[in-house]
């Protein structure tokens, strides 16, 4: 005799409430759980999908960034390289060179032609002030005819004393 499929109209399984098969649990308990677990699972899907768009959507940002400053890299190289004089060459030798091989792989020493100076700024307040007659006679050739100037020639000169401060004589 085949088993049935489903159990008679009215019965009730003594272990409703605490079924060996399930551990203890109810059984009630864990078929509500298994219906909300669909619910939970398309939740999921849900976020999953909204996660996606989220990062595709940032991705796509970054890659606009990227492009962006290497555009403005770009830009600024341009800019950086214009205020130097180029290395142009006449007839194979370089215009700063006039004659001189250079070795290779030796590079030219100090900053590039054209570029710009940097000098530390003149003192605000002058400490002391020394007044230096001039010279009777020259002090390359030793002559004696020097012609005067009309106006004064001024240096000033900043002695970095570390302790307590600066030292500025003009």
């Amino acid at each position: 005799m085949p088993r049935p499929v489903f159990p008679p109209h009215n019965f009730v399984c003594p272990y409703e409430h605490n079924c060996p098969y399930l551990d203890g649990l109810s059984t009630t308990w864990v078929l509500g759980e298994y219906r909300r677990g669909e619910d939970t699972y398309q939740e999921h899907l849900r976020i999953n999908d909204l996660l996606d768009q989220r990062l595709d959507s940032a991705l796509k940002r970054n890659r606009e960034l990227e492009r962006e400053l290497a555009e403005l890299r770009a830009k600024y190289q341009a800019l950086h390289q214009k205020q130097f004089k180029p290395n142009r060459k006449k007839n194979g030798i370089p215009a700063d060179k006039k004659g001189v091989k250079e070795q290779p792989g030796q590079k030219k020493l100090g900053a590039p032609r054209g570029h710009p100076g940097w000098f530390r700024p003149k003192p605000i307040a002058i400490d002391r002030s020394v007044q230096v007659k001039a010279p009777q006679q020259c002090p390359h050739c030793s002559s004696t005819n020097l012609t005067p100037i009309k106006k004064p020639l001024e240096h000033i000169q900043e002695d970095i004393v570390l302790v307590p401060r600066p030292v500025v004589t003009r």
